[in-house]
């Protein structure tokens, strides 16, 4: 994994995202779902968190200060991925943060909805980790973005980025379009046809075809 780092580097890259999401390898870790091992990798959350904090350390030690890293965190359990405690998400954010961590990306599948833990509360997850992180580190969301209005509620909120994901397949040119306070996007399902256009794979297209709702036949 560093000597990708280091691959992405020498690219001429501005900066990578360690995964520790949706059921990817840190992500296994930091889950008590996952994670059963009982040496210093496993058990207690200091534990749990420590692969993800050891891999962001090390990759500041060894590149310039100006080689953005951040981390991709599930705040809670969605669908098979368990074992995420929102409380523990919301420490390990800040942990990662004075770790150095660049920029903290947040990803609860709807930026807009409340956490499961407190869903009776007023905030959403993301103006929980906002008020979490310290204030020098940017915090990012994705879910559920599609429209300009969509991205204007999500900065209000608190984020310093306003993520955009599946609305981007379907509309690679979503950021200059945006621009428009007109701008109405196009909502999946879309063709295939349409997803050959923005240049997409056909094994890419067939790998969405697993996601409900995305892709239509002709």
């Amino acid at each position: 994994m560093l000597r990708l780092h280091g691959a992405a580097y020498e690219a001429g890259f501005d900066g990578v995202e360690l995964h520790g999401a949706h059921g990817y390898l840190l992500h296994q870790f930091i889950s008590t779902f996952t994670n059963h091992r009982t040496d210093k990798w496993g058990g207690s959350f200091e534990n749990r968190i420590r692969l993800v904090r050891t891999i962001l350390k090390k990759i500041k030690s060894l590149l310039p200060s100006s080689f953005m890293t951040g981390v991709r965190l599930s705040p809670e359990d969605k669908l098979s991925f368990k074992g995420i405690d929102f409380d523990e998400s919301l420490e390990l954010a800040k942990i990662l943060a004075d770790d150095g961590a660049d920029f903290i990306h947040v990803s609860p599948w709807d930026v807009f909805k409340k956490p499961d833990k407190y869903a009776d509360g007023e905030k959403t997850i993301i103006e929980y980790f906002r008020e979490r992180v310290p204030a020098e580190v940017p915090v990012m969301t994705a879910g559920k973005i599609w429209s300009r209005t969509d991205a204007e509620k999500i900065l209000s909120l608190g984020s310093d980025f306003a993520v955009i994901g599946k609305a981007a397949i379907g509309i690679p040119d979503w950021p200059s379009k945006a621009k428009d306070e007109n701008f109405i996007p196009q909502m999946p399902p879309y063709t295939i046809n349409h997803l050959r256009d923005a240049d997409l794979g056909n094994a890419f297209i067939k790998y969405m075809g697993g996601w409900k709702g995305f892709v239509v036949e002709e």
